[in-house]
């Protein structure tokens, strides 16, 4: 969750300078990414908190109303880069695979 399984999986969709995120998997597995500097730990467990007790306590208001609609499937981007910035691009996935195999949790 943390770093996304590095560059072979999801860690080019995780926003390393944002101080929070959170995470949904497609198998329903989630969780969020946070900077503990602004963030305190109790804070956390009370936004968690108050986010089960509304989806459990509020089935409702999860249901889909009838008037909305699927957004869009995404459209893939075709970028042009010169070998530069592939090679950084490239540098860079080197990096997050490395810090991916070194991160003990």
């Amino acid at each position: 969750m943390l770093h996304g399984g590095g560059r072979e999986k999801n860690g080019a969709n995780r926003w390393y300078d944002k101080s929070m995120q959170f995470v949904v998997g497609m198998d329903g597995v989630c969780g969020v990414v946070c900077d503990h500097s602004p963030f305190e730990g109790i804070v956390m467990v009370q936004l968690s908190e108050y986010l089960m007790k509304y989806i459990t306590g509020s089935p409702s208001k999860m249901a889909r109303a009838s008037s909305i609609r699927d957004p869009p499937p995404p459209k893939r981007l075709l970028w042009k880069c010169n070998p530069h910035i592939q090679g950084l691009l490239a540098a860079s996935g080197d990096r997050l695979q490395r810090q991916d195999h070194e991160t003990k949790l």
